[in-house]
This record gives C-alpha cells, sequence and structure tokens, in this order.
C-alpha cells in the first residue's frame, strides 16, 4: 500500500492532498476523491509515448466515473509518464 500526501497549488493558495492506493495514481486518485467529496474511479487508462526518441514527451488518458453514473476524461501530457498521468486526473476530476 502506497501512501501518498502532496501540496497542490489551488487558486486559494496551496493544500495538501492525501490518499494511498497500490501505486502513485490510485493513491492520488483516493486522496482527491476525498478532496473533492466525490466518490470516482479510474476506468479507463491509457498511454503512449508522442515519439520513439529516449526524450520524447507522454501523454496519458484517464476516464473517472463518478457515483452519480457521470463520467470524464481528462489528458496529461509530459517528459514524465507518472506526472502525464497525475495530470490527466486532475483534469479529468476538474471537468466534473
Amino acid at each position: 500500500q502506497l501512501r501518498l500526501t502532496a501540496s497542490v497549488a489551488t487558486q486559494g493558495g496551496t493544500r495538501q492532498l492525501e490518499g494511498q492506493g497500490n501505486g502513485l495514481l490510485s493513491a492520488a486518485a483516493h486522496g482527491l476523491s476525498r478532496w473533492i467529496n466525490a466518490p470516482f474511479v479510474i476506468k479507463d487508462y491509457h498511454e503512449h509515448t508522442l515519439g520513439e526518441r529516449s526524450d520524447s514527451r507522454s501523454v496519458a488518458y484517464i476516464r473517472c466515473l463518478f457515483q452519480d453514473g457521470t463520467s470524464r476524461w481528462g489528458v496529461g501530457i509530459d517528459s514524465d509518464v507518472a506526472r502525464a498521468s497525475i495530470q490527466a486526473l486532475f483534469n479529468a476530476v476538474s471537468r466534473s
């Protein structure tokens, strides 16, 4: 079980995000779900590289399914696939 503690910059300042899960993405999803007080699960996750070189950026796509039955997609792009995944998660949740 991975435990995540992160500082997240918001329009109102900085906030702590805490969650746990079997990996970075599930821990971030758990913490984010608690933060927004809206349970959701990650239903789809896809990633791929945007090039063939070792310094290419990655793109991640995430679909979150909320308790009310709605789902939202988010996309993240970064040179680090973990950061791209976290960006995609936050982008999906911010659309809810």
